[in-house]
């Protein structure tokens, strides 16, 4: 556990370190421009997709993955 805690205190000088801002070999012209996004207002889901959404996220391939891997850990440790 300790070795975790102190990788994870060394990861902020890590980024610092890597930063291009303060490099002499980053060109004037390397800057990162975010593209703009159109403004679309939100739109509440309606009953049939969130009753879609949760048969997905209850039923589908992801959870039934998930539960073939735990079984076949719990299987292999017993």
């Amino acid at each position: 556990m300790l070795p975790v805690i102190a990788l994870l205190a060394i990861q902020p000088w890590a980024a610092f370190s890597q930063s291009l801002a303060d490099s002499d070999a980053a060109a004037p012209s390397a800057t990162i421009v975010a593209p703009h996004l159109p403004d679309i207002p939100y739109e509440r889901p309606t009953q049939a997709t969130m009753f879609k959404n949760y048969v997905f996220d209850a039923y589908g391939p992801y959870p039934l993955v998930g539960a073939a891997v735990v079984g076949g850990v719990n299987q292999l440790a017993a």
